[in-house]
């Protein structure tokens, strides 16, 4: 179960323009092979000695912390560190009591991995659509605005009509 929601995920968030569907959507896989060993390490060495919250958060922050960082960095690299911060935490499995069962731990993370890897190769299979049906899709929803715009005039409709228009272009 955990596989097929993870790759509904991946299917659904990554749908990008051409041939950038595929290098993110491997590039998810390895932000979420990095999640897999940050968490292992979270899991295993760190904690089973938090024992309290403020432990429990500052335990979280040492992964956490520095992803979001390298998140916010300018670089064409940060989608890699998208997915690690994602993933940190679903394959934790965080509970109120906390088991630490290494099998456990691997299955979810295997699962999640699977999930993820299987969106990556759908995406890789699925063929893109031509330029040429975006272009038209993108004209008729812009068409139907302006419809909607005409039928209903206020001033704030125009700009949002502006704004939409210039987004699609």
């Amino acid at each position: 179960m955990t596989a097929i929601t993870f790759c509904a995920v991946t299917v659904t968030l990554l749908p990008l323009p051409g041939a950038l569907t595929s290098s993110a959507s491997l590039l998810f896989l390895r932000g979420t092979a990095i999640s897999a060993a940050a968490a292992a390490v979270l899991a295993f060495g760190v904690l089973p000695k938090a024992t309290t919250f403020p432990s429990l958060s500052l335990a979280l922050g040492l992964v956490l912390v520095p992803f979001g960082f390298l998140i916010a960095l300018p670089w064409r690299h940060s989608f890699l560190f998208t997915a690690a911060t994602f993933n940190v935490v679903p394959m934790l499995n965080i509970t109120n009591s906390m088991t630490y069962d290494g099998s456990q731990f691997w299955n979810g993370a295997i699962a999640i991995l699977a999930g993820i890897a299987v969106g990556a190769v759908a995406m890789l299979i699925i063929p893109q659509l031509s330029p040429a049906i975006r272009a038209q899709r993108l004209l008729a929803l812009t068409l139907a605005d302006l419809r909607r715009l005409a039928k209903r005039a206020s001033p704030g409709r125009q700009d949002d009509w502006e704004s939409r228009g210039v987004a699609r272009l």
